[in-house]
């Protein structure tokens, strides 16, 4: 019997199977590997496109956010340099019509102030590779890529303040520091607001409630220990360049900063008291407090002086005392009414001028109508009825200076604690007629692609008060 053999070709050998023993591929399968290799392919082609054109735009928004803030600082710098070389109380806020810039290649020295300044900024950013900086249309041609403000005073009528005053024949009042408002909007331009330029506050609110509120933390400035201000009381007359306008009627705030703004200050009735609907600190010591007045343990914290600019003429606060029948020993007495016998700015009287009726407002602790000693003798004979009388004096008195100095260490209500401090106070200054601040803010913004840089700051002027420099 054969037997039948099965051989196993090697892979070297061909081996020939009949098509009916096998199953052929269809032609469709080839065709469908094809397509998925092509598009993996136009995948990875599309993943590194995308990957590049993500680097670019990475890149150029980096050349962008470089070029915002390296204009923004040009245009800082700029606002410090008008600030530091112009006159106190200038202020530099042109409107659209005023800086309609005209063509690249004008001279710029025959322009306007306004349009020389926003034109060298466009030609700037220009030479610095920044398109689309100048709005183009039948109407305006202004700069969208800078802006700039620079405050000296309030000088409008719209910025000024006023708050619920019964007792104040004023509604409205000029300030230091002061008091601004612009429009959000200039001919489609948006334009930062100056939302008043003390230190007191970063975010004023995007309503226009802050802006006539004289309570308001934007309206106020912080004086620390051992620091000093200064407020001229007066400001040029346009119609009377050789005469300036001095203010008949001023009011100077002093008060407390809020528990909520100390950190690590307790909120309970040890430092600010329920009563107080302010919600500030009540320093040491309080009025109700046995050492409320005292000599020795309620001391001058804030001094103020009013210095005539010209001819150094200069007056200080009355330093009356009455005494004490019960302690037997001299005080200083309370202010009862209007005309103040004593007024030295103390803990106790900052305390005081919170809720007394016996003040014109909340936190006032000094008025044209109280007392005040004349050190030269030389407009009021040693003492002044009023301290208006001295600034009033239309012969002797020219350029009045107001000069605040917190010359203590505040404390909060319970004792003289080095851990108790208050770190600063806050101060305003309020007149009936334009007052000028030695403190000049600006605001300034740069713009490029989808990146704005915005800062702000201040310039602060040197004062020379009856011939000597007055610099912190």
């Amino acid at each position: 019997m054969r037997k039948n053999i099965i051989v196993i070709a090697s892979e070297s050998m061909s081996l020939r199977i009949p098509r009916s023993g096998m199953k052929q591929p269809h032609s469709g399968v080839s065709l469908l590997t094809a397509i998925i290799f092509v598009s993996f392919f136009l995948l990875a082609i599309v993943g590194l496109t995308a990957a590049k054109l993500a680097v670019t735009r990475s890149i150029g928004n980096r050349e962008n956010e470089a070029k915002a803030a390296s204009l923004a600082e040009t245009v800082e710098e700029l606002a410090t340099f008008m600030a530091g070389t112009s006159s106190l109380g200038w202020n530099f806020h042109p409107t659209a019509e005023e800086i309609t810039l005209p063509p690249p290649g004008v001279d710029v020295s025959t322009l306007p102030d306004a349009q020389k300044v926003f034109r060298k900024l466009v030609d700037l950013a220009i030479k610095m590779g920044i398109t689309g900086c100048e709005v183009k249309d039948t109407t305006t041609n202004m700069p969208k890529c800078a802006w700039m403000r620079v405050i000296g005073s309030t000088d409008e009528e719209q910025a000024k303040l006023s708050f619920a005053d019964t007792s104040s024949s004023i509604s409205v009042w000029n300030s230091v520091p002061p008091a601004f408002k612009d429009p959000v909007y200039v001919s489609g331009v948006e334009i930062p607001m100056v939302r008043g330029t003390g230190d007191m506050a970063v975010d004023c609110g995007n309503d226009e409630d802050w802006a006539k509120d004289a309570d308001n933390p934007c309206h106020w400035n912080k004086l620390k220990f051992g620091e000093s201000a200064e407020v001229p009381l007066y400001a040029p007359d346009p119609a009377e360049p050789t005469s300036p306008l001095k203010a008949t009627k001023f009011r100077v705030r002093i008060r407390t900063p809020k528990c909520t703004d100390l950190d690590g200050a307790e909120t309970d009735g040890t430092d600010c008291e329920p009563n107080y609907e302010t919600g500030r600190v009540v320093l040491y010591p309080p009025v109700d407090g046995v050492d409320f007045l005292d000599l020795e343990k309620d001391k001058v914290l804030v001094q103020w002086m009013i210095v005539d600019e010209d001819g150094g003429e200069t007056l200080v606060a009355s330093e009356e005392t009455v005494m004490d029948l019960v302690g037997n020993k001299n005080k200083r007495p309370a202010n009862v009414s209007e005309v103040g016998f004593n007024t030295e700015v103390t803990a106790g009287r900052i305390n005081e001028a919170f809720s007394s009726s016996g003040r014109i407002s909340n936190f006032d602790v000094l008025n044209q109508g109280q007392k005040a000693k004349d050190i030269n003798g030389d407009v009021c004979s040693g003492f002044c009825a009023r301290i208006l009388d001295f600034i009033g004096n239309s012969l002797k008195i020219t350029k009045p200076v107001l000069r605040l100095s917190l010359v203590d260490k505040p404390y909060r209500n319970d004792a003289r604690d080095e851990h108790k401090q208050v770190p600063y106070l806050e101060y305003q200054v309020l007149a009936d007629n334009p007052i000028m601040s030695t403190e000049s803010a600006y605001s300034v913004w740069a713009q490029v692609g989808d990146f704005k840089k915005e800062a702000t700051g201040k310039y602060r002027h040197p004062m020379t008060v009856g011939g000597f420099a007055i610099e912190n």
